[in-house]
């Protein structure tokens, strides 16, 4: 009869751990990371439009942001604060996770059609090119830019329909829409 209770006590035993234990997970409140990415991106959003104004870490956020993605830097920021409202109204980040995901994407193509469009030539290093092209906020900065040149390089002549049709297609997907319906 002992061993029946002790049997017993071993099977309580391998459930889940209590919540206080050192097993259990500790996850960080996704509104509180929400919150955080949108106040991110009003600070990035004043930084772009004012770099003076958030300090050295301003004109540096705006450096950064102009770099990567040339004149599209501008809307970043928007695209942050519009994706974490989205977060904090749906409340579902597993379902909407590859939109947002998409969403960077659509980002990205857009700053290589702006690439291909602007006609952004490289002059000496191509990386260096881009990034200093990208902080007068022509082209579409580092990303856009060696996005547009891969392109570019398969399909010369074509490349501002494939990648036109790529942008067209993340939109459809983002936001859901028929071009049948508009």
């Amino acid at each position: 009869m002992a061993r029946e209770v002790n049997k017993k006590k071993k099977k309580s035993s391998s459930s889940k751990p209590a919540s206080g234990s050192s097993n259990a997970k500790v996850g960080i409140n996704p509104d509180i990371v929400a919150v955080s990415i949108i106040a991110i991106g009003i600070w990035v959003a004043i930084s772009m439009i004012s770099p003076d104004s958030t300090g050295i870490l301003g004109s540096a956020t705006n450096g950064l942001f102009l770099g990567l993605f040339g004149a599209l830097g501008y809307l970043w920021c928007g695209a942050m604060i519009f994706c974490a409202c989205h977060y904090i109204v749906k409340k579902d980040a597993k379902k909407y996770k590859k939109k947002y995901i998409m969403s960077a994407f659509l980002m990205m193509f857009l700053g290589a059609l702006w690439h291909i469009i602007d006609g952004v030539e490289a002059k000496g290093g191509l990386l260096a090119t881009l990034w200093n092209e990208g902080l007068n906020a022509n082209g579409g900065g580092l990303i856009g830019g060696i996005i547009g040149h891969l392109v570019k390089s398969f399909a010369s002549d074509g490349s501002i329909v494939i990648i036109g049709a790529i942008v067209l297609i993340l939109f459809i997907c983002v936001f859901n829409i028929s071009i049948g319906k508009i």
